[in-house]
């Protein structure tokens, strides 16, 4: 079943601005709600990624909830555990990457941007 957890980044985003990249390394740029200083997210080694807006995650969001877990903090980014999304990726791209290798993250603003990725290396944060 999967679960929300928590990143060791507690970011609390009011707008993604921008989101750029290819070659499997991808930088979301937004500002930050609390320092209203601007910030980029670097991913590398992405395998899958999706943008919507929030209407579009409703659901996703609504389901996830369900299995929150109990120390979870109220922020703009986290983990999904036994992700759905890395299951059918691996089944999709037949098994050709290491299951424990892929983690699924979410990221959003207090506008109505939303972006679940596949990455096989933790993000940085810089600040810009």
């Amino acid at each position: 079943m999967e679960k929300l957890v928590n990143h060791k980044y507690n970011l609390y985003i009011d707008h993604i601005y921008n989101i750029s990249g290819s070659d499997q390394k991808f930088e979301i740029f937004f500002t930050s709600k609390t320092d209203r200083c601007r910030y980029k997210l670097v991913f590398d080694y992405v395998f899958d990624m999706r943008y919507s807006i929030e209407n579009g995650f409703i659901e996703r969001f609504f389901q996830l909830k369900k299995n929150k877990s109990e120390n979870l903090t109220l922020n703009s980014m986290y983990i999904v555990e036994n992700s759905e999304y890395v299951r059918f990726f691996h089944e999709q791209s037949s098994y050709t990457r290491e299951k424990v290798l892929l983690k699924d993250y979410i990221i959003f603003d207090d506008i109505d941007t939303v972006v679940e990725l596949i990455s096989a290396h933790e993000p940085i944060l810089v600040k810009i």
